[in-house]
């Protein structure tokens, strides 16, 4: 039988500020009326997040805590990229770890999103991922998913809302694959 690995929570608390301002957004959308002012950041955060969804990239700094039962037979993949620290991998399996000792987790991959253990059990793992500057083709497609959500706010098709083609274009040049 295939053994997995299991997230089984994740917090995730954004600490940086948004790539694209709200003058940036305004100028884009060739808003030019304060009407919206209050409104516009939720509508910028909404655009980074399909983005970052889209892409698997973190746009902004996070900090995020991971609840995970780790097999020894497959990593454990970070769901947040690109990662820029690990802050901590503790085992919570159970009392056993501290009687017969455990082997530290190993880091790997080319932005250290591989979690590797010798013992299976439940872990949590603390990191930090995000982008220090947002490329200007990602800033674009926030710009491009920003414009498209608040021209076509309230306007759904069978409950899903329909992405800017370029923006799409964007998101799926940006993607990340695992194999």
């Amino acid at each position: 039988m295939m053994q997995i690995n299991i997230i089984h929570s994740t917090k995730v608390v954004d600490g940086s500020s948004e790539p694209v301002t709200t003058s940036e957004a305004k100028l884009h959308a060739s808003i030019d009326y304060s009407a919206f002012d209050t409104i516009i950041p939720t509508y910028i955060s909404a655009a980074r997040l399909a983005v970052e969804k889209a892409t698997g990239l973190a746009l902004v700094q996070k900090t995020v805590t991971s609840q995970a039962t780790i097999h020894p037979e497959y990593p454990l993949i970070l769901s947040y990229k690109p990662v820029k620290q690990i802050n901590n991998i503790a085992y919570l399996g159970g009392d056993d770890c501290d009687m017969y000792g455990c082997d530290a987790p190993v880091v790997r991959g080319a932005e250290k999103e591989l979690i590797f253990v010798k013992r299976e059990g439940l872990y949590e793992i603390e990191y930090v991922a995000g982008m220090t500057s947002v490329p200007a083709d990602l800033k674009l497609a926030i710009l491009q998913m920003f414009a498209f959500i608040f021209t076509q706010r309230g306007d759904y098709n069978e409950g899903k809302l329909d992405v800017s083609l370029e923006a799409e274009r964007i998101m799926g040049q940006n993607q990340k694959f695992f194999v």
